[in-house]
């Protein structure tokens, strides 16, 4: 702009302010874990390294999973909730009965029972 045209020019800056909630990502490992943060995201996330003790083959959908034994509780989940239920259509190739497994999921519907969230993977097999 040349000095003495006659013309201003402003700059208009709008500001928006919006808040959005983030959703927890997909962990695959423990160490990909903070408590404090799952914790204040959602109270129902629960998080913990377990042993696979069975795949249940229930002729009931329903009834068809895994039973895991709870060995580091990382967020969601008390020293009493010792064995849970993960539901599974059918045995999963990479998760074998008496190896260790990272859960990430959501309470419920079940009592003892541990669920999907968003989509993602409730048991990770954990490589020594």
């Amino acid at each position: 702009m040349r000095a003495g045209s006659g013309v201003t020019l402003l700059a208009l800056l709008t500001v928006v302010a919006c808040t959005f909630e983030i959703e927890p990502s997909c962990p695959s490992e423990p160490d990909a874990i903070d408590p404090s943060q799952l914790a204040a995201q959602d109270e129902n996330l629960v998080a913990a390294t377990a042993i696979v003790n069975r795949f249940f083959a229930a002729a009931d959908p329903h009834y068809r999973g895994y039973d895991i034994e709870i060995v580091t509780r990382l967020a969601g989940l008390d020293e009493s909730e010792q064995l849970m239920f993960v539901r599974a259509a059918a045995p999963i190739a990479t998760i074998d009965p008496g190896g260790e497994v990272f859960v990430f999921g959501t309470r419920g519907p079940q009592p003892a029972e541990i669920s999907s969230s968003g989509g993602c993977s409730v048991l990770t097999p954990i490589n020594p």
